[in-house]
């Protein structure tokens, strides 16, 4: 009776942590919060596949730890004289269990998205720590090409899983496909979208830069902006919970437009989803680049919920006519 009251609780427990297990896999992968009874001690990273990678091994090394546990109470044989062994023995199996289901994601998982080979990408004596990739034209005469200058951002691919090679970060190329700068970022990072833009009367070139996760979602992001010494003259960064997307950036004046996404949890019951759904909110922004500020923001979820309460259209940012 009493080894079998221990596996039907090991069997609870075990039960128990795969359910919790799942909840936090679905509240991180819908963009929602995981309360911190959850996940703390877990997310040991700031990509949040890292975290529930960890708290899958996790919770299946606790889970098989209660099963050793329930069948190591099973006997009975001289209780009351093994009860300091076993006081022992258990906590020592326990640990050996989750070291054992832990240890091969420390072993071979949480690359830095960013991260890189430098075999095949370029390699200066003068300046050992630049990698930029090397460019290939596909095409039969690359002499050919337009004059002028190309602005490219070494960036992985997303439906091949191998490193990149090179850094990531802003490049410029001449005709000939050679380097002519080139400013790596941090391997937590990668790079998109350079573009020549005109600011208080002066050509300043402009770069996304941040961090994406393994399922191409933008954790974080970030607009740089430097002048014709390349000195840093601005940094845009998301406000209100908006995190800033590599996908456009025009500057006009003092202020620039930049896109940017949200997780914003929502009923989808009534269009035919989930009641605990969440979407990817986009929108446009302004920025002030003096002050790094937010001017206004178009947001496309906005006209949305507006459309289905009688709104007709938005026609700028913060302005709807009704019917």
């Amino acid at each position: 009776m009493t080894a079998s009251r221990q596996i039907v609780r090991g069997l609870r427990v075990a039960v128990l942590i795969t359910f919790a297990t799942a909840l936090v896999g679905h509240l991180i992968g819908s963009g929602r919060g995981v309360p911190q009874a959850l996940i703390y001690g877990l997310r040991l990273g700031p990509r949040g596949q890292l975290a529930v990678e960890l708290g899958y091994y996790v919770a299946v090394g606790m889970a098989a730890a209660a099963t050793v546990a329930a069948i190591s109470l099973v006997s009975n044989r001289a209780r009351h004289k093994r009860r300091v062994t076993r006081s022992v023995r258990i906590p020592v199996a326990v640990t050996v269990v989750l070291v054992c289901f832990v240890a091969p994601d420390f072993a071979v998982g949480g690359s830095p998205v960013g991260a890189y080979t430098s075999r095949g990408a370029y390699q200066f004596v003068s300046a050992p720590a630049l990698h930029p990739p090397i460019v290939r034209a596909d095409v039969t005469q690359p002499g050919r090409l337009a004059t002028g200058y190309i602005f490219i951002a070494n960036f992985y691919e997303p439906s091949n899983p191998a490193t990149m090679v090179g850094q990531s970060g802003p490049l410029i190329l001449d005709q000939r496909l050679s380097p002519v700068w080139f400013k790596p970022v941090p391997e937590n990072d990668l790079a998109g979208n350079l573009s020549l833009q005109i600011y208080a009367g002066q050509p300043v070139l402009a770069w996304w830069q941040g961090e994406i996760s393994d399922n191409d979602v933008t954790e974080s992001g970030e607009y740089v902006v430097v002048d014709q010494h390349y000195k840093v003259v601005a940094r845009l960064q998301g406000a209100d919970g908006w995190v800033l997307t590599l996908h456009e950036i025009v500057i006009r004046g003092d202020d620039a437009w930049v896109t940017a996404s949200e997780n914003v949890s929502l009923n989808l019951s009534r269009y035919g989803g989930t009641r605990d759904g969440s979407v990817i909110d986009s929108a446009v922004q302004e920025y002030n680049l003096g002050t790094g500020k937010l001017v206004r923001t178009w947001d496309a979820l906005a006209p949305l919920s507006a459309v289905r309460e009688g709104m007709v259209c938005l026609l700028w940012p913060g302005r709807l006519d009704s019917e």
